[in-house]
């Protein structure tokens, strides 16, 4: 009675699996030895032929935006640039995320965010106007601010 049973639900997976390959615009068809094949119908091909066309698509149109993000390059002479000893000054400051000040709040959304974010968000203005009052102090040629700016790219944080 167990293989009848273990053969009945081997046969309703075997009628669910034929039913969906169906419904996906497949074609079942017996060959000569009895046995059934399952083709893929034309609608089954196209799809995955337009699929493909828009996944080289979005390939290519990525690529190209990030070639030109990447081509972008700053000269500096850095004879005319250089101090009176012969020296080129560079400060860096990266990834700031400033957040700002007025964003802070007592609310509920904010709290439960910065409990669980290790980012000085209420902090992040102080910490920066201090780091600038370092760079000035030590005179560089030139100050580099690459990274991330603000938090998550609030407009407000870039004024």
């Amino acid at each position: 009675m167990e293989n009848q049973i273990q053969g009945k639900n081997l046969r309703l997976s075997e009628q669910a699996l034929l039913s969906t390959l169906r419904a996906d615009n497949t074609k079942e068809k017996k060959n000569r030895a009895g046995s059934r094949e399952i083709r893929a119908g034309r609608g089954g091909r196209l799809r995955r032929r337009l699929a493909g066309l828009l996944a080289l698509v979005t390939a290519v149109v990525s690529l190209g935006f990030g070639w030109l993000g990447a081509s972008t390059v700053a000269t500096v002479n850095a004879a005319e640039s250089a101090g009176q000893d012969n020296k080129l000054t560079i400060n860096v400051i990266s990834d700031v995320h400033i957040y700002p000040p007025h964003f802070v709040s007592n609310s509920q959304a904010y709290l439960d965010y910065v409990s669980g974010d290790p980012k000085m968000l209420k902090e992040s203005s102080y910490i920066l106007e201090e780091a600038l009052k370092e760079v000035k102090a030590q005179n560089p040629q030139f100050l580099i601010i690459p990274g991330d700016l603000t938090k998550d790219g609030e407009r407000e944080g870039h004024e």
